[in-house]
């Protein structure tokens, strides 16, 4: 753990939604992303600007994208601070990223995103209305898509993100068992904040380790994350299989729980997805979509008990999603 603060009290956290009470950080992580990063950037900083005392740090290993970061800070007078990360230029990945990151928040709250993905308005407001309980220690935002659902991946993307994430997450956090943050999307309470292991999936791994250490996990379902999906099969394939190799060595390395498991996909979506289909076409999409996990998750348990790669030669670029 990085610093220790001060348990929050209950009115103490609710006030900090209502007035500038306590300090937010926001992290945004990014790479090769100069104009994507823009939106990103002010998305966030127009839900903070008038409200919080807050700091937001942009950490990428590209010197395009810093400079596109502070330009648009210096632009609209967001209080930015912009990181270039050693440990990322020598592709250790996200996690040492945001470890660096985290060694720089001053926050009591840490707000974490993507320089590809956007806020909702609102977002921030209404995720930080979970941290009102101070037994949280970790909330989830909702993915929402921006790709259109007439199209098969788009499909896809709008299933998997209602039937396997904001469904799966309302379930399981009415029934308080464990599911994973969305690492579009996600906040921290500053004295839960611990250390990510490098070869690690960054938003699994930090909520599974926060839960370990008896805090509470919640979903925010108005915190909307605006998100482009793949657009491609093979970005499609390199997306999903290197989260669920990230998943499998949490289990196999990290001895971690997690909500991704073949069975328990099987057992909690299969209905659910079946269900969401609306007419003959999206019912072929669905059982397409069921081959294609099926196909990811059994390459991913091929590059993890075969070949036994590390997790970051699986994470390899994804760049469909960036527009």
């Amino acid at each position: 753990m990085f610093v220790k603060h001060r348990q929050l009290s209950l009115v103490a956290t609710s006030r900090l939604f209502t007035k500038k009470f306590m300090k937010l950080s926001v992290i945004i992580t990014s790479k090769n992303e100069p104009l994507l990063i823009k939106r990103a950037i002010k998305s966030v900083g127009r839900q903070l600007s008038d409200k919080y005392d807050y700091e937001i740090l942009v950490i990428a290993p590209d010197s395009a994208t810093r400079q596109s970061a502070r330009e648009c800070g210096q632009k609209h007078g967001f209080e930015l601070t912009v990181l270039s990360d050693p440990a990322t230029a020598k592709v250790k990945g996200k996690p040492a990223a945001l470890n660096y990151a985290f060694s720089k928040v001053t926050g009591d709250f840490i707000l974490l995103t993507d320089g590809d993905v956007y806020l909702d308005k609102y977002a921030v407001k209404n995720l930080l209305k979970k941290f009102a309980d101070p037994r949280v220690g970790i909330v989830s935002g909702r993915i929402v898509p921006v790709n259109s659902r007439n199209s098969m991946l788009g499909y896809w993307a709008h299933l998997l993100s209602f039937v396997g994430a904001h469904r799966h997450k309302v379930l399981k956090e009415r029934n308080k068992k464990f599911f994973g943050a969305s690492g579009y999307f996600y906040g921290i309470r500053r004295e839960a904040l611990l250390k990510l292991p490098e070869d690690s999936l960054d938003d699994a791994v930090l909520s599974s380790l926060i839960y370990q250490k008896g805090y509470r996990i919640a979903y925010a379902p108005n915190a909307r994350v605006l998100v482009v999906f793949p657009t491609t099969f093979s970005d499609w394939c390199k997306q999903k299989v290197r989260n669920l190799v990230g998943n499998i060595k949490m289990r196999t390395d990290l001895d971690l729980e997690t909500d991704r498991t073949v069975t328990k996909e099987a057992r909690e979506g299969l209905l659910g997805s079946l269900r969401f289909a609306r007419g003959f076409k999206e019912n072929v999409w669905t059982l397409l979509l069921i081959a294609a996990r099926l196909r990811a998750w059994l390459q991913a348990y091929w590059i993890s008990n075969v070949q036994k790669l590390n997790f970051m030669k699986t994470w390899v670029p994804v760049e469909s999603t960036k527009r």
